[in-house]
């Protein structure tokens, strides 16, 4: 009889120790399924028909120290430089021609002359008058122009160095105006597009970070 119940015992013991394990397999088999459910349909060669899908967790790409430095360096080669424009010079050469003595010329005459001078002259400084030695392949891509507060990007044919600005106004001058062209002798262009260099620094070094 005692034999009997002993091996009754070993027999519910050895069933526990079976329905344990299978239910500790079913209960792992639930929490990791042996497939990945994907809720979209996507046909090779197709356009992504849905939002844009974006992994929970960010993990870090390493590159190379020659991926990093040819980065590096293409921000350099494309950075654009900025320019302050200082419209200080352009308001003193207005007020310049505004004073040119005209005595052989009649009033109306003087009047359209000076009309003429200065409109050209507020063009010239409106695209801007680069240092001559500023027009370098640095500008090949732009340059950003900064003028209260506002920014423009601008191409390097845009702007005048002083030689070709006094060319410029020349040319414009002897079209209406040939008996004149000494006045434009007279008349000095300076720049007024001023390379901010710490600004410069500042946004190339965020680049680079």
């Amino acid at each position: 009889m005692k034999k009997s119940i002993h091996k009754f015992n070993k027999i519910i013991q050895k069933v526990l120790v079976y329905s344990l394990i299978i239910a500790t397999l079913i209960f792992v088999g639930l929490l990791y399924p042996n497939r990945a459910y994907f809720n979209y349909e996507y046909i090779l060669g197709s356009k992504w028909r849905y939002e844009t899908l974006q992994a929970p967790f960010n993990f870090p790409i390493k590159k190379s120290l020659e991926d990093i430095n040819a980065e590096k360096q293409n921000i350099k080669d494309s950075f654009v430089p900025r320019y302050k424009k200082d419209n200080s010079y352009q308001e003193y050469l207005l007020n310049y021609v505004d004073n040119i003595s005209l005595d052989s010329v009649s009033e109306s005459g003087a009047s359209n002359l000076k009309s003429f001078l200065k409109k050209e002259i507020n063009k010239i400084y409106s695209n801007g008058v680069l240092n001559a030695s500023d027009f370098n392949s640095k500008l090949d891509n732009g340059l950003i122009i900064l003028n209260n507060n506002k920014s423009e990007k601008v191409n390097k044919s845009d702007v005048f160095t002083p030689e070709k600005a006094k060319e410029y106004l020349k040319t414009k001058i002897n079209l209406l105006f040939p008996k004149f062209e000494y006045i434009v002798n007279s008349i000095e262009i300076k720049p007024n597009l001023i390379y901010d260099e710490e600004l410069n620094n500042k946004i190339l070094e965020e680049k680079l970070s």
